[in-house]
């Protein structure tokens, strides 16, 4: 293999920073200097499977050059077009070598792009000073040393027209009294949900629900004139051992692992995992899940190899296994030459 060849990215690894840059500066490129644009993501898309097999089989078989013809190193920028009224979500594919815009597809407005964790971390802040929320907590008294804690939750609601891009919020109280963050506030849910427009920033409206008690029925609680006290009748459910108000078992003997000579597998920076006879590569992406192997190979007597999808997700759906079939390659590795098993993200 060329020493210079081993210096030029693999197809499948994952972008570089300087990289990463050139894909933004890509982008800004082609709009107005006074566009505003909100980056949501950006990552490497990987090859097509045609154009990355033959890459794959010349690495296997440690042929390598510089004139090996590689697949082009392509990124995926996902990214808002900011406007007063309404925002723009843009899904771009650009290339890195030409520094050239390779595809661009603007989403209906029907569909929505996933938050990112900025989004959901601004989002209690903006509920706890709205006047809306406010007037809605004002419903209810709180135990003292409880503070109120927000789960943000993406908005789906059954409408099939054009609805503005909402978040929604679970709200509950933590007992705040220990001082600890790790104290579990699921025990103590506050029977409101905000409903806020991400593109005002501002909450639409507050919906009242009911607390689910035995005593309580399946309609929210009629407001009354004077706030009501919540949670008389939760109890902790902590589960840090500093919170918890018995003792851990004592009955359970310790177990030590070691390995002296350290592990049997080693990690590379490009995401290539290196145990014992396997050689496979691990990525990353900002899809639903998130963690993938995007190509494998084993050096074994001949033996058959079946992949599929359970084998690589212990939560595998009909849906993911549907598409596993359909890119996942079955190969047959013979006389313990390497050969490639699949070569393919099975996330996708």
């Amino acid at each position: 293999m060329s020493p210079n060849a081993l210096n030029r990215p693999h197809p499948l690894s994952q972008l570089s920073e300087a990289e990463f840059q050139c894909a933004r500066d890509i982008i800004v490129s082609i709009h107005r200097p006074d566009t505003s644009l909100f980056f949501r993501s950006i990552y490497a898309k990987e090859p097509d499977k045609a154009s990355l097999v033959p890459f794959l089989e010349a690495e296997h078989a440690a042929t390598l050059t510089e004139d090996t013809e590689r697949p082009p190193r392509l990124a995926r920028v996902e990214y808002d077009i900011i406007r007063s009224i309404e925002h723009e979500h843009i899904r771009s594919v650009v290339n890195l070598e030409t520094e050239q815009l390779v595809s661009s597809d603007s989403a209906a407005n029907l569909f929505k792009p996933s938050f990112t964790q900025p989004e959901f971390m601004l989002f209690q802040d903006v509920c706890v000073h709205s006047d809306m929320f406010k007037k809605a907590m004002a419903e209810f008294t709180l135990p003292e040393g409880f503070t109120i804690t927000i789960d943000p939750w993406p908005y789906g609601g059954p409408d099939e027209s054009d609805s503005p891009r909402y978040m929604q919020g679970l709200v509950f109280a933590r007992d705040s009294s220990h001082n600890n963050l790790d104290a579990n506030h699921y025990a103590y849910p506050i029977p409101i949900i905000p409903v806020l427009d991400w593109v005002t920033k501002k909450l639409v409206r507050v919906d009242r629900l009911a607390t689910g008690g035995a005593e309580d029925g399946l309609e929210p609680h009629p407001r009354s004139e004077a706030p009501r006290m919540l949670l008389e009748r939760n109890r902790s459910a902590d589960y840090v051992p500093e919170l918890l108000d018995r003792p851990l078992r004592q009955d359970l003997k310790p177990i030590h692992i070691s390995q002296p000579e350290g592990a049997s597998f080693s990690v590379h920076s490009d995401g290539l995992v290196e145990w014992q006879k396997w050689r496979f590569r691990l990525s990353f992406t900002p899809a639903r899940v998130p963690s993938c192997m995007t190509s494998a190979m084993i050096t074994v007597p001949s033996f058959t190899v079946s992949a599929t999808a359970s084998s690589l997700s212990r939560m595998a759906t009909p849906a993911l296994r549907t598409i596993a079939s359909k890119h996942l390659t079955l190969a047959t590795v013979v006389q313990d030459e390497p050969r490639t098993v699949w070569s393919w993200d099975a996330t996708v």
